[in-house]
């Protein structure tokens, strides 16, 4: 039976580490964590504007949960719930556990960070407006990165290193550029 809540973090941190990668972060890897909660993590993104995008692409992701639920987008993945939970080798779990313990910045700071740079109040909201719209241009465009992602996730509770690039399909240093470049393009 489908567990909404677990669904929609899946799709929340799945998005995070989607765009992340889109504008050429490396990603780690991404953990469902207790009480409802996630994390992604992947290198800084140095960039203001896409750090913000990245931050708001979590939100924006979860609008896939009313079109999508584990599974129905690649019949690969519709079998995952009958997998072996996920083994960390011990260099994964003390990264992961670490990391859960200092959480990263809440979803929103980025986003302020990049809105808030004057006394101009409208122009902090059109930023916003800017960060989230292009925040569900990547979701949109790499929806099916996200869900794969979320699949994976929702089943098995984190999904790490080079099985998380795989799933994204950035074994090869060009597919990164090549979404970057994408985005860049429509932006």
């Amino acid at each position: 039976m489908l567990n909404p809540d677990r669904w929609r973090v899946s799709l929340h941190e799945a998005s995070h580490i989607v765009a992340a990668a889109v504008f050429g972060a490396k990603p780690s890897y991404v953990a469902l964590l207790p009480g409802g909660r996630g994390l992604a993590a992947y290198d800084p993104i140095q960039d203001p504007f896409e750090a913000a995008i990245v931050s708001a692409a979590g939100e924006a992701g979860e609008s896939l949960a009313e079109f999508h639920s584990p599974g129905t987008h690649d019949s690969e993945l519709q079998t995952t719930s009958t997998r072996a939970p996920k083994q960390l080798s011990e260099t994964e779990r003390a990264v992961v556990e670490s990391s859960f313990a200092e959480l990263g910045e809440h979803d929103f700071v980025a986003i302020r960070r990049f809105a808030i740079r004057d006394d101009d109040y409208e122009a902090w909201a059109d930023r916003v407006r800017l960060v989230r719209h292009h925040a569900h241009v990547v979701t949109r465009r790499y929806a099916g990165d996200v869900l794969r992602v979320a699949s994976r996730l929702y089943s098995e509770s984190i999904v790490v290193g080079s099985e998380l690039r795989e799933l994204l399909g950035l074994e090869t240093p060009s597919a990164v550029g090549a979404s970057r470049v994408a985005i860049a393009a429509s932006t």
